[in-house]
């Protein structure tokens, strides 16, 4: 009696155990399985890093830059692979100075493999700042400033473009999307802002031909190139009176009220400043208090 009821108990343990080892093994399979599919779905096109712009290249000279009150570095790339002044606006973009460059273009990181251009606008390499060995860049914010002319980041990089919703389309197929659609601004206009980034990429452009912009009188489009053109940078200053009386008159408007409420900003003359693009200084964000 006694060794039928041992067996009996051995059985219900070797049952119990199997059962134990049945669902260990079945748990095991269904997380390898979800595992495959989430691997599967992070290495396919359709879920990918939102493409962050790093910055612009253009063939100014240094001494545009530093008569605008900027400071140049000479950076050494790691590898070897030769020198590049540059003008740090913020952690993440820099403006890479190179005579050899015509018309300007600009820096990604997180497209699709392949892409040499975005909307006719050829892509640059620009080394993540990890890469450089020599003239580190120091961490910049509205109270350390880098630049004697007080710029302590970048707010905006403006593209223009002839068919906007070319340019959407284009700039959807590699992950970027409007977060915001503005048409009551300027007559004809349409603004498209996307987030690349820690820099908001605001598109403009018109139906109208030969159509001026009224917050300053410059074109919206060039007639003679068909494809979207980086039209300007707007820094952030952490003192708009610095900024404007390092430059004075000769270099830069007066301040005014800028469309976001509570911000302040001033055109530089980039005729005068001998600068590939039109640029303004905009003073920051206003937080809004807690009531």
């Amino acid at each position: 009696m006694w060794y039928v009821a041992s067996q009996m108990s051995h059985s219900r343990a070797v049952a119990s155990l199997f059962q134990s080892l049945k669902m260990h093994l079945y748990v095991h399979t269904t997380v390898l399985y979800i595992t495959k599919i989430l691997l599967s779905l992070c290495l396919s096109s359709d879920i990918r890093m939102t493409p962050r712009l790093l910055g612009v290249v253009v063939r100014d000279a240094a001494a545009a830059w530093r008569r605008a009150g900027f400071v140049v570095e000479n950076i050494a790339l790691a590898g070897g692979k030769g020198e590049r002044q540059q003008v740090q606006l913020s952690d993440t973009f820099r403006v890479l100075l190179d005579s050899r460059v015509a018309p300007v273009q600009w820096c990604w990181d997180g497209l699709p493999p392949g892409i040499s251009e975005l909307d006719g606008i050829s892509i640059a390499s620009c080394a993540p700042a990890g890469e450089i060995v020599a003239g580190p860049s120091k961490h910049v914010d509205e109270g350390a400033w880098k630049h004697p002319n007080s710029v302590c980041g970048i707010d905006h990089v403006v593209l223009k473009t002839k068919d906007i919703e070319k340019t959407n389309s284009a700039l959807e197929a590699v992950g970027l999307h409007a977060a915001k659609v503005r048409q009551d601004i300027y007559p004809g206009v349409t603004q498209m802002f996307y987030w690349a980034g820690d820099v908001i990429l605001e598109v403009v452009g018109s139906n109208a031909k030969g159509m001026r912009d009224s917050r300053e009188g410059d074109d919206i489009g060039d007639e003679e190139n068909p494809h979207s053109q980086i039209w300007g940078v707007v820094p952030v200053v952490g003192d708009m009176c610095t900024a404007v009386e390092i430059l004075g008159s000769q270099y830069v408007k007066p301040a005014k009220d800028a469309v976001q409420p509570g911000r302040r900003i001033a055109t530089l003359r980039s005729d005068a400043l001998e600068f590939s693009l039109q640029m303004a200084f905009l003073t920051p964000h206003v937080k809004k208090s807690k009531m």
